[in-house]
């Protein structure tokens, strides 16, 4: 798993986010694992939970998530309730439901392509949330939040596809799911 770039902007309360991973696992397993909502959490430390509200139909469904993060002396749970759009085995695009989230603004887009041998990750995000952020949580915050998560997904998706498991086998310690 490799980071081969990360970005991110501020814009007044506004986060725009572009990253880029290299990974050894082919790229519908890792469509399969990213699009597997019920179990995403797993994945990532900072996400306490994840799952389908509606599973989706004709490519669109409604998933539910819940963050419980720390940055610094600042903790928060944050809920996002949204729109996911699957385009099997090339990208996954989510828009927040506003009146259901804790942003004003919350999309994203997870683009999979071949890479001669590797897969090629791409990922996008546009957030401003609806809560107050201290002045000293920022970019490099979030920034430095981001390429730990990265990495971490990047990581247990090789690892499932190295030893034939799906993400609903991954078994993580009962503090992971809160891990900052």
């Amino acid at each position: 798993m490799e980071i081969v770039g990360l970005q991110v902007q501020q814009h007044g309360r506004r986060f725009e986010v572009q990253a880029e991973s290299l990974m050894s696992a082919p790229p519908a397993f890792i469509y399969a694992a990213l699009a597997d909502y019920d179990n995403f959490h797993r994945l990532s430390g900072g996400l306490a939970e994840t799952r389908w509200l509606e599973r989706p139909v004709d490519g669109r469904g409604l998933a539910y998530t819940r963050i419980d993060s720390c940055v610094l002396f600042f903790c928060k749970v944050i809920e996002r309730v949204e729109q996911v759009v699957l385009e099997p085995g090339r990208a996954i695009s989510t828009t927040i439901v506003p009146e259901r989230s804790d942003f004003r603004v919350y999309s994203t887009r997870w683009t999979i392509e071949e890479a001669g041998g590797s897969t090629r990750l791409h990922f996008q995000a546009t957030m401003e949330p609806d809560f107050w952020l201290p002045p000293v949580i920022g970019k490099w915050a979030l920034r430095r939040k981001l390429e730990t998560s990265a990495r971490r997904i990047g990581e247990r998706i090789e690892r499932l596809h190295q030893e034939g498991r799906d993400l609903a086998e991954l078994q993580l310690p009962a503090t992971a799911a809160t891990a900052r």
